[in-house]
C-alpha cells in the first residue's frame, strides 16, 4: 500500500506486471516493467517500489522508472531470494537468500540514498540460525520476523541472529506474516500525513498553445500548483500525420520541438499532455495544435473575364472585369486575406484587400479597347505571399464567365463551370420550361403546377408571379418590350 498517493500495487504473474490503481480497485495502471514479482514493499515517502522475483531484488520508482538491481538473477545457482523488507528508520533493504548451504541475510542502502550511477553493492549480514525459512520477511521495531515454517514464525535482530521462534496451538499452515503498525506508515518530515498532496490535477486544456516561429518553437500548458511534496514532471505525446508519434517528458511546462525545419508549416500537432508525479498522474489533456506558420506561397490559377453588360435600348454597354484565382497549394497557416493590384495602360497602380473568403474581384466600367493587368498574393498573420505574374483582360474581347442555366427533375440551377460550383435557385416539381433576362438578372419558369416563378441569378429568393389556368407548354421573354 502506498499510503502518501492512496494507491495499492500488485503483481499479475500472468501478465508478468506489476499493476497499480485506486484503494478500490479502480484506474489500474501497468507499470512499465515486465517481471513476476513474488513480494513488494512501498517506500511511499521517497517513492520507490522495491520487489523480488525468487531470484533477483530489484526496485524503481513508484511509476516504474529508474529501474536498479540489488541482487541479480542466478537462475541455476540454486539460490532463491526468500524474504525482503525496508528498515525505514535506518533506511537500509534487507532480503534472505536461501541455497543449499543454508540462509544468508543480505542488507544494502535504500534507493534514495544511492547517487546517480553508483553501484549498489550488497552486504552479507550473516548465516541464519534456522537455515530451512520459506519467507515472507518483515521489519519491525529493530527486529526481522520471517516465517520458518507453516508452523513455525521466527522473531530476531537486524543481524538475523539471537531469535525467538513464535509458536502456537493455533497456528498451523502458514504461509504469510505482516506486521500491522501505524509506525511503519510514517509521514514526510514536517508534515502532516493528512495535508500532504502528491496527486496532480489535470493540466487545463484551454492553456495548451504553441510560442515561437516555424524555425524554432515550443508547446506550451500552465503548470500544476496543487502538488505540495515531491517532483511534478509532464509527459508530452505528440502525433504527426508525417512522423512517428513523439513521446517525452519534462520537469518544464514548456517542451521544445525537436527538428522543427522536418514539419510542413502549421502542420496539424495532435497533443496530449499529463502532470505526473511518482506517485500518481493526473488525466490528460488533449488538443489539436499547428506548429507556427510562416509565408504562403503564391495564389495559384490567376485568369481574367471580361463581360458585356448590354442594354438594349441603348448604344453604350457596360464592360466588367472580373479577375478569379485559386488558394495557394501551400497555405503555410490560415489564410487572413488576399491583396490584388491592378492596372490600366495609363493609369497608375491600384491595391485593394479582400477577406480570405473571397477569389474573385470585379472592376466595372471598363474604357472600350484598353487592356487591364491584375496581379494577387495571398497573406497570413506572418505576412505576405510573392505576388502572381500579371494576367491581362482585352475590354476590347468579350470572354465572359463560363455559365450554364440548366433544370433537372426537380431544381432549377446556374453552374459557373470556372469555378464548378452549382448554385440552386429553386427545388419544386419539374420545370416545363425556362427562360432568362440577362439584363435584369432574373430567371423565369413554368413548373409542372402551372406556376409562373421567377429568381434572381445570383440569390435562391423565388417569387411566384402567378398560377396559369391551364397547362402552359412553354416559355420565352422580350428583351426589349420586357414582356413574358
Amino acid at each position: 500500500v502506498d499510503w502518501i498517493g492512496h494507491k495499492l500495487y500488485w503483481s499479475n504473474p500472468k501478465q508478468q506486471l506489476i499493476i497499480r490503481g485506486n484503494l478500490n480497485g479502480s484506474q489500474q495502471e501497468p507499470l512499465p516493467i515486465l517481471t513476476v514479482a513474488k513480494e513488494l514493499n512501498i517506500d511511499a515517502v521517497e517513492g520507490f517500489i522495491y520487489w523480488s522475483t525468487g531470484h533477483a531484488v530489484e526496485s524503481s520508482r513508484l511509476n516504474g522508472k529508474h529501474k536498479k538491481t540489488y541482487y541479480p538473477a542466478e537462475l541455476f545457482s540454486g539460490k532463491q531470494v526468500m524474504g525482503l523488507t525496508i528498515d525505514m528508520d535506518s533506511r537500509t533493504v534487507y532480503w534472505i537468500v536461501r541455497s543449499y548451504e543454508g540462509s544468508s541475510l543480505f542488507r544494502a542502502s535504500t534507493a534514495d540514498k544511492l547517487k546517480v550511477g553508483e553501484e549498489i553493492l550488497p552486504q552479507k549480514v550473516s548465516s541464519l540460525q534456522y537455515p530451512n525459512m520459506q519467507g515472507p520477511l518483515c521489519y519491525f521495531d529493530n527486529h526481522l520476523v520471517w516465517l520458518r515454517d507453516d508452523r513455525y514464525a521466527v522473531i530476531g535482530d537486524m543481524k538475523g541472529q539471537n531469535s525467538a521462534v513464535l509458536s502456537g496451538m493455533s497456528l498451523s499452515g502458514l504461509n504469510m506474516v505482516a506486521i500491522l503498525d501505524s509506525a511503519l506508515h510514517y509521514s514526510p518530515r514536517g508534515r502532516k500525513l493528512s495535508e500532504v498532496n502528491v496527486i496532480p490535477q489535470p493540466i487545463s486544456q484551454q492553456s495548451l498553445r504553441v510560442e515561437g516561429t516555424f524555425e524554432e518553437f515550443k508547446i506550451c500548458w500552465n503548470p500544476v500548483h496543487n502538488v505540495n511534496y515531491g517532483l511534478v514532471f509532464y509527459e508530452i505525446k505528440i502525433r504527426n500525420l508525417n512522423k512517428k508519434d513523439i513521446t517525452r517528458e519534462t520537469v518544464e511546462p514548456f517542451w521544445i520541438y525537436e527538428s522543427p525545419n522536418e514539419l510542413v508549416p502549421y502542420s496539424p500537432l495532435f497533443v496530449s499532455v499529463r502532470a505526473q508525479t511518482y506517485w500518481g498522474a493526473s488525466s490528460s489533456a488533449r488538443a489539436l495544435l499547428h506548429s507556427p506558420p510562416s509565408i504562403p506561397s503564391q495564389p495559384t490559377n490567376p485568369r481574367v473575364f471580361v463581360s458585356y453588360n448590354r442594354n438594349p435600348v441603348e448604344e453604350d454597354q457596360e464592360i466588367i472585369a472580373v479577375f478569379r484565382w485559386d488558394a495557394p497549394v501551400s497555405p503555410n497557416g490560415v489564410i487572413v486575406k488576399y491583396q490584388v493590384s491592378f492596372w490600366l495602360d495609363s493609369s497608375d497602380l491600384q491595391v485593394t484587400e479582400l477577406s480570405a473568403s473571397t477569389m474573385e474581384y470585379v472592376v466595372p466600367e471598363l474604357p472600350p479597347n484598353s487592356t487591364i493587368y491584375f496581379k494577387v498574393a495571398a497573406c497570413t498573420d506572418v505576412g505576405c505571399s510573392v505576388s502572381t505574374s500579371p494576367v491581362l483582360g482585352d475590354s476590347g474581347v468579350e470572354t465572359p464567365v463560363p455559365r450554364l442555366l440548366l433544370s433537372t427533375s426537380d431544381t432549377v440551377q446556374i453552374t459557373d463551370y470556372d469555378k464548378k460550383e452549382n448554385h440552386t435557385l429553386s427545388r419544386s416539381g419539374s420545370v416545363i420550361d425556362i427562360a432568362y433576362s440577362s439584363h435584369d438578372d432574373r430567371v423565369y419558369w413554368i413548373d409542372d403546377n402551372n406556376h409562373l416563378i421567377t429568381s434572381n441569378f445570383y440569390t435562391s429568393d423565388k417569387t411566384k408571379l402567378l398560377s396559369l389556368n391551364n397547362s402552359a407548354l412553354c416559355l420565352a421573354v422580350d428583351w426589349v418590350g420586357r414582356f413574358l
